[in-house]
C-alpha cells in the first residue's frame, strides 16, 4: 500500500514538473515559436524595438441607448522608458463595452 502512493506521487511529479516546462515555452497550434528580443538589424544597424509596458483602458464615449447607460473604452498601449516615464500611449482597435440600467437603485 505504501509502495503504490509512493509510485503515484512520483507520477504525479513528473507530470507536474513536464506541465511546467511546457508553460515556459509559448506556443501556437501546439508547435513552438521562436522568442523575438525586439531587435532588427537594418543596413549594419541595430534597432531596438521596445515592447509595450502596459495595457489600459480609457473611457472614450458615454451614451444613453434604450434607457441604458452604454460607456466605451479603447485599449492603449503604454510605452515607458527605463524610469517609468511614459514616452507613448498607442490606441489600438480593442473597445470595450460596459452596459449599465438607467435609474436602478443599489439594494445590497
Amino acid at each position: 500500500m505504501k509502495q503504490s502512493i509512493s509510485v503515484i506521487a512520483a507520477v504525479l511529479m513528473i507530470i507536474f514538473a513536464g506541465l511546467l516546462e511546457n508553460e515556459s515555452q509559448p506556443s501556437i497550434g501546439g508547435s513552438p515559436v521562436m522568442q523575438d528580443d525586439g531587435a532588427k538589424e537594418t543596413s549594419g544597424q541595430v534597432v531596438q524595438h521596445t515592447p509595450y509596458s502596459e495595457l489600459i483602458y480609457v473611457l472614450e464615449e458615454r451614451k444613453e441607448v434604450d434607457g441604458n447607460i452604454v460607456e466605451t473604452y479603447r485599449e492603449y498601449e503604454l510605452y515607458e522608458d527605463k524610469n517609468g516615464n511614459i514616452q507613448k500611449r498607442v490606441p489600438t482597435e480593442n473597445l470595450q463595452y460596459m452596459t449599465y440600467k438607467k435609474n436602478m437603485a443599489y439594494r445590497p
